[in-house]
């Protein structure tokens, strides 16, 4: 049994949590399908990470071992042989370069764990020839990385794999504004999702945790309608006894105009991954400098096409008897409405109020008897009251002043609840809690008979003004102090506080209000500084 403080851990343990990590790859699956944008949006990285990784576990089930490194070369084999598609490719040599270094290693500790990790990034890289970062390859870095230095610290093995989790959290929210394709998809890497739910699901494995029955995120609806339409065929084989070596082979399929070139293993056996126009091509290559096996082709045209028409018909979820649309801006702020139900939104906000036509239409299509709009901005209030006017009531309106205030009335959301008692429930939350709001000021003004500067920041409470401050951490700070209840108090950074402030703001609360329940999250919204609310 594996403990939070193990020092060392046993092989079988290892393979049990590879099982584990299996299933919850398995469990994550389709949504990693479904942000799947890059290198080619065909709606399988979650698929053939998850196919690769069954090889990999099947090829050590039939055959016994004896030592970790006789496990993990298994494992890696396995992966190999069974490796599909681009991110299989890169999964089976993450999967090598974590065998190799286990040749130097007779236990499993956290030192040959970080290690192992460390190899697995470095073989990988060197597997592609251009290596892109906002990847499955940055993000098991990063991870390693910080695995690596967390030896300083600690010898547990699970601590180790914790941290190169935490790690990983950030360097896949990094994904999503390192390349072009996911810029404008608004999504991160899938690639990426899916490296982290492998170390998630190694964790639970070692650590005894039942892994959820929901995946990390709910499926999403991209839209397609002007990406590029000519992906080709994704070929792949296995070459065994090859007269060439790997560089040459690149160099090969090249001159044939292939593409995302993958070419893995050694003289014994090659795994051949890439992307053509005419597959055969690549194939008579293949033939001419040893044994072919394993042919698969896909055609990425038709897998594009396929989830393209996925995601329109996907988009139309089976109606609930109540729905819930939340009209917000911010990625972080989303994900947490994920968590609780609410699946729906409506961009919107300071600045950006959403229509009236947009509010009906969508209300209509995700809900059978009533559909809850959570209006989250003053200024949307009217539009949304206007919406619930045009629907005869079949809208109904929660007077929420704010996303942070939103989720304290989605708490109480229930799609098959009772409509009255729902409301009343979501509005005594609104009404027993308050608004918190930090933003800057965009030209001088006075605000209650207070003069403000262009520049400063503002804290309010209420919408009523609390300070202004040219110190960030300060007026943090200022409105903090105010608060003379409050049972919670949860804070949503926005868009332009980055990683390391949100660390260094929530370090800051954690040491100067220990005696105050204090939450700090990523909303991701635009304009203001911070959002919160206070229970």
């Amino acid at each position: 049994m594996c403990t939070d403080n193990s020092l060392t851990i046993a092989t079988q343990e290892l393979e049990s949590a590879f099982s584990v990590a299996e299933e919850w790859l398995t469990t994550n699956k389709e949504s990693i399908n479904s942000i799947n944008v890059y290198p080619v949006p065909d709606g399988d990285t979650g698929t053939n990470m998850l196919l690769t990784l069954k090889a990999a576990i099947k090829e050590v089930q039939k055959n016994k071992y004896h030592s970790v490194s006789e496990f993990t070369e298994k494992l890696a084999y396995g992966a190999l042989l069974g490796a599909r598609g681009n991110s299989g490719v890169i999964l089976s040599q993450m999967l090598k370069g974590f065998s190799e270094s286990f040749k130097q290693h007779k236990d499993i500790t956290a030192e040959s764990m970080a290690l192992g990790l460390e190899g697995a990034a470095k073989k990988a890289y060197s597997a592609l020839a251009n290596p892109a970062e906002g990847t499955m390859l940055s993000v098991l870095r990063d991870a390693a990385k910080s695995a690596v230095d967390q030896l300083k610290t600690s010898a547990s093995v699970t601590d180790t794999l914790k941290i190169s989790i935490d790690q990983a959290e950030e360097s896949v929210e990094k994904t999503k504004e390192q390349l072009p394709e996911l810029i404008e998809a608004g999504v991160v890497d899938a690639g990426a999702i899916g490296v982290l739910v492998i170390l998630e699901g190694l964790y639970f494995g070692l650590s005894e945790i039942t892994p959820p029955d929901l995946p990390k995120f709910e499926v999403a609806y991209l839209n397609f309608e002007h990406s590029e339409d000519d992906f080709g065929f994704c070929t792949e084989f296995l070459i065994k006894n090859t007269l060439l070596n790997k560089k040459e082979i690149e160099q090969k399929l090249e001159s044939v105009e292939g593409q995302s070139i993958i070419v893995v293993g050694d003289e014994r056996i090659m795994h051949i991954h890439v992307h053509m126009e005419i597959p055969d091509n690549a194939i008579t290559i293949g033939k001419e400098i040893g044994e072919v096996e394993n042919i698969k082709i896909e055609n990425m045209q038709e897998q594009h096409e396929a989830l393209k028409n996925k995601s329109k018909i996907d988009k139309k979820l089976e109606p609930q008897n109540i729905g819930i649309i939340a009209v917000l801006q911010g990625d972080g702020f989303k994900d947490i409405y994920r968590e609780l139900g609410v699946v729906h939104f409506i961009d919107g906000g300071q600045g950006a109020n959403p229509a009236t036509g947009e509010m009906l239409t969508l209300s209509k299509e995700i809900a059978t008897e009533n559909c809850v709009i959570l209006a989250n901005n003053k200024n949307v209030i009217a539009a949304a009251h206007q919406a619930s006017e045009l629907s005869d009531g079949f809208i109904k309106v929660i007077t929420s002043t704010s996303p942070a205030i939103g989720i304290v009335a989605a708490l109480e959301y229930d799609s098959d609840g009772e409509l009255n008692e729902m409301l009343d429930a979501m509005n005594n939350a609104i009404t027993s809690s308050h608004s918190l709001e930090i933003t800057t000021a965009v030209k001088d003004a006075m605000i209650e008979n207070q003069a403000v500067k262009a520049g400063e920041y503002i804290a309010m409470i209420d919408g009523k003004l609390i300070s202004t401050n040219i110190n960030l951490m300060q007026i943090i700070s200022d409105v903090l102090n105010t608060i003379k209840e409050a049972d919670l108090i949860t804070l949503y950074a926005g868009d332009m506080i980055n990683q390391e402030e949100a660390k260094f703001i929530k370090k800051y609360l954690e040491e100067n209000y220990k005696d105050i329940d204090i939450e700090l999250h990523n909303g991701g919204q635009p304009l203001y500084h911070i959002l919160g609310s206070i229970e």
